[in-house]
């Protein structure tokens, strides 16, 4: 289910599992620079906003995934929350099994996009390297040997997977984890690495604050816009010689059997809709003028 706010301010207060991946380096969306700035309170808080079509997806067949884990391992307890203040850990966990206590993380996977993620055999801990993460993360905090992650696959369906704790890989975060806080976190000092351009986007700025940087930084900078910028202009060139000989057509087949589609499209908002209500012959008018085409490559041919 979705966080509240009140989670989310929780969780700047300690690492919660889904940051354990980004504290070992290995979460392809956030560095442990991100992690920093963000326990460190140096983002500018993100509003309320409405969930991805995928995020929205998940978070309506997390039930349904947790009523399949508990046909499997008996009574759920739902929603809980622990702690383990000696590590800096803290955890919202999907459910726990009532009788033992043990971790279930509930995970949906490829409702929206392709199954990329190696997700290997059930019953096996043959999980993303993110989960497996995730999920001891889970297990330091609560002190047990297994976490459960029943699943839904796309064109696989209802899976239970089952992570046994490996405690080398549990010291490593136990480790890493209070080295963090310590020494970064409580220090203020920021770890090595750099964030992210999504989160650096989000960082707060002083006003007026001016700083002093290397000479190569820029350098290195403006060299990668003009190798950027040269790119571009390559790009452009080919795509121009392609269109060309595309003619008037608006679609072509290649011998390997894939294909491009030059087809056009419009920008069908609002406004057109109420000039469509209001005025028709403006609104045929204006989807004209707004009207573009889009060369797309399809592999999988016409």
């Amino acid at each position: 289910m979705p966080i509240t706010e009140l989670q989310r301010k929780e969780r700047r207060k300690a690492i919660g599992s889904s940051d354990v991946a980004a504290l070992l380096g290995i979460d392809p969306y956030r560095t442990p620079y991100d992690l920093w700035l963000e326990k460190t309170g140096r983002l500018e808080e993100q509003g309320p906003e409405a969930p991805s079509a995928a995020a929205d997806a998940g978070n309506r067949f997390e039930p349904a995934v947790l009523d399949f884990a508990q046909e499997r391992l008996g009574p759920l307890i739902r929603n809980q929350r622990r702690v383990r203040p000696e590590l800096y850990l803290a955890v919202n966990l999907d459910a726990v099994v009532r009788r033992n206590g043990e971790p279930v993380e509930g995970k949906t996977a490829g409702l929206f996009s392709p199954l990329i993620d190696p997700w290997g055999e059930p019953e096996t801990d043959q999980v993303p390297d993110r989960v497996l993460a995730q999920t001891h993360g889970q297990m330091l905090t609560v002190k047990k040997e297994i976490c459960h992650v029943p699943s839904f696959l796309a064109g696989r369906g209802f899976l239970m997977f089952c992570v046994p704790f490996n405690p080398d890989l549990g010291n490593e975060i136990a480790e890493r984890a209070v080295a963090f806080w310590e020494n970064n976190v409580l220090a203020d000092t920021p770890p090595e690495g750099v964030a992210s351009l999504p989160v650096l986007k989000r960082m707060r700025r002083v006003p007026k604050k001016i700083t002093t940087l290397g000479e190569n930084l820029l350098t290195d900078w403006l060299t990668a816009k003009e190798k950027a910028a040269q790119a571009g202009k390559v790009a452009e060139a080919v795509q121009s010689v392609l269109l060309t000989a595309l003619g008037d057509a608006e679609a072509a087949r290649f011998p390997s059997g894939e294909a491009v589609t030059y087809f056009e499209q419009g920008r069908a908002d609002l406004d057109v809709k109420r000039l469509r209500a209001e005025k028709p012959e403006v609104a045929v008018e204006y989807m004209r003028e707004t009207a573009f085409r889009v060369l797309r490559h399809k592999k999988k041919g016409l």
